[in-house]
């Protein structure tokens, strides 16, 4: 099994630890531990609160008419065009 957790160290207490035992219980484990780039965080919160103000848009113009129905496949078609323009 492999487990990837992302977590501030300031929140790291006694609950942590006994959550990790009970999920490997009598298994040997390997605790490998890594500064994670703030950047990221940042970058994945900043694309997050884009997508959601889009999509926000997006639903009001087509609340409105100004916005025809397409399927989810020609949205997403779409959105990964933008993805990769930028």
């Amino acid at each position: 099994m492999h487990t990837i957790y992302r977590i501030n160290a300031d929140e790291l207490n006694a609950d942590f630890v006994d959550a990790l035992k009970t999920l490997f219980r009598h298994k040997h484990i390997e605790i490998m531990v890594h500064e994670t780039p703030v950047t990221d965080t940042k970058e994945l919160e900043e694309r997050r609160n884009l997508l959601a103000a889009e999509t926000q848009e997006a639903l009001a113009l087509f609340r409105q008419g100004d916005l025809p129905a397409q399927s989810s496949n020609e949205v997403i078609k779409a959105l990964q065009a933008d993805l990769t323009e930028s």
